[in-house]
């Protein structure tokens, strides 16, 4: 799922990040992961394709353990979901 106002906001907050990742999560369907991947807005975005779930574990802990134990060195991260709505930039601050 693509959420435009997320997409729109992220080139915005890069300044505040050192990187950013996006986890695709697998067994969507329709999978909408190329058209994601291409959308305007994600060009300095790290996609990241996390285990498929087993159906025993959560998708969202698997992705996040995933992105923390294989991607990031960074001492402090956030994780937002996409649909989490930050009001302005001095959200981010705070």
């Amino acid at each position: 799922m693509d959420y435009v106002y997320f997409r729109y906001n992220l080139p915005l907050w890069e300044q505040y990040f050192n990187k950013v990742y996006i986890a695709l999560t697998q067994g969507l369907q329709p999978d909408l992961s190329q058209w994601i991947v291409n959308c305007p807005g994600y060009k300095n975005v790290k996609w990241v394709r996390p285990p498929k779930s087993d159906g025993k574990n959560d998708w969202r802990n698997l992705a996040v353990r995933d992105m923390l134990l294989n991607f990031s060195k960074a001492p402090y991260v956030l994780f937002l979901e996409q649909d989490f709505l930050v009001k302005d930039n001095l959200s981010l601050r705070k």
